[in-house]
C-alpha cells in the first residue's frame, strides 16, 4: 500500500486480504513480540486447550502454504522514505528454550506444530497499537483499559463518544458487582435517571463505541487497528465515528486502519473529506486477493465517488 494517510479505510471483498493486513502491521508495530503473535492467533481461533491448562498456539497458518517447514519464512516491511522498518519470522532448528540475541528472538516450536509463548501482558510493546475485533473488546480488557485514564481528560472523550450512539449519556463507571465480560461490566448515568443503567441495556451499537474510544486512547503515539468499523453502529452515527476518530489520530498522533464492506460507512468517510484538512490525511485502499497492490483513492476520489454512486468497494 502507497500513499497512506492517517485515516485509512480498507475494503474489498471477503477473503481478499483486509484482515490478514491488519494483522500484518500489528505484528510489524509490535516488532514481532510473541504476546501479540499469540494475539493474532487466539483472534483467528489457532489454538488448541490442553487437559492441564495450558494453550498451545498454531502458527502454521500464519505461512503460506499452511505448512511448517525449515524454510517457511514470511517478512513484513514498511518504508518511509526515511527507514525502513521490517520483521522476518522463520522456522529454524533451535533447542527448546526461548532466547534473545540482540534482534533476534526465539520462541520453541512444539511437536504439534504450536507455540506456548509464556509472555507477561505487562510488558510493553515498542510502539503503541490497538486492535478492535468486529466482536469488540472483553468486558476484562476494558475494565483493566479503563482504569488507567479513568478521571484523567481521556475520560471525557470515551463519554462523548458514548453520546453519538445515545445523547442522554452523561457517565460512565465500572459495575462493582458485575462479573460479566461484556457489557454487564459497566453502568452509565443518564440524564433524567438517577439509578446507573447497565450499558448492555443500551443495545451493540454502546459496547463497539466504547471500545474503539478506549482503545483510541490507547494508541496515543502509535496505531488503531479495527476490523470492520461500522459493526453495530447505525450509518447516521459514522459520520460523527469518524470526525472523532480522526480529530483524536491528528491530536495524538495515531494513525488509523480500518475495514469495512458497508456502502454507508464510504459515504460517511466522504463527509469528513469535504471538512477542511490537510491534503493526503484520508484514503481508501480497495485490497484484492489477485492482485499485488491495492487501488488507493484520494479524498477528491472518496468524495466524487460519493457524490456520482461511484463503487469503491
Amino acid at each position: 500500500m502507497t500513499g497512506l494517510g492517517r485515516v485509512n479505510l480498507l475494503v474489498g471483498k471477503n477473503n481478499s486480504g483486509k484482515t490478514s493486513v491488519l494483522e500484518a502491521i500489528l505484528l510489524l508495530a509490535s516488532e514481532g513480540h510473541p504476546r501479540e503473535v499469540r494475539t493474532v492467533l487466539a483472534r483467528r481461533g489457532e489454538f488448541l486447550n490442553l487437559d492441564d491448562d495450558k494453550t498451545d498456539y498454531l502458527v502454521e497458518h500464519l505461512f503460506s502454504g499452511h505448512e511448517l517447514s525449515a524454510k517457511s519464512k514470511f517478512t513484513i516491511s514498511s518504508g518511509n522514505g526515511k527507514q525502513t522498518p521490517s520483521i522476518r519470522f522463520s522456522i529454524v532448528e533451535s533447542d527448546l528454550e526461548i532466547k534473545q540475541n540482540g534482534a533476534t528472538k526465539r520462541i520453541a516450536l512444539l511437536e504439534n506444530g504450536g507455540i506456548r509463548p509464556k509472555i507477561p501482558l505487562s510488558l510493553p510493546l515498542p510502539h503503541p497499537v490497538e486492535f478492535v475485533t468486529p466482536f469488540s473488546s472483553t468486558g476484562e480488557n476494558l475494565l483493566y483499559m479503563w482504569g488507567e485514564l479513568a478521571l484523567t481528560p481521556d475520560e471525557d472523550l470515551v463519554v462523548r463518544a458514548l453520546r453519538f450512539v445515545d445523547p442522554s449519556i452523561e457517565r460512565i463507571a465500572p459495575h462493582p458487582q458485575s462479573r460479566s465480560v461484556g457489557p454487564g461490566a459497566f453502568k452509565v448515568k443518564i440524564k433524567g435517571q438517577d439509578k446507573p443503567v447497565p450499558i448492555g441495556s443500551f443495545g451493540d451499537g454502546i459496547w463497539r463505541m466504547l471500545s474503539i474510544a478506549i482503545s483510541l486512547v490507547y494508541a496515543k503515539g502509535g496505531y488503531l487497528l479495527v476490523d470492520e468499523i461500522d459493526t453495530g453502529l447505525h450509518y447516521t452515527v459514522m459520520d460523527n465515528v469518524w470526525r472523532m476518530l480522526y480529530q483524536a489520530a491528528k491530536e495524538f498522533d495515531i494513525q488509523v486502519f480500518a475495514t469495512t464492506h458497508s456502502l454507508d460507512c464510504v459515504r460517511s468517510l466522504a463527509v469528513i473529506c469535504e471538512e477542511d484538512r490537510s491534503p493526503g490525511e484520508v484514503t481508501i485502499q480497495r485490497i484484492s486477493a489477485d492482485k499485488p497492490e491495492p487501488v488507493r483513492y484520494t479524498e477528491g476520489q472518496i468524495k466524487a465517488a460519493a457524490e456520482h454512486d461511484i463503487e469503491v468497494r
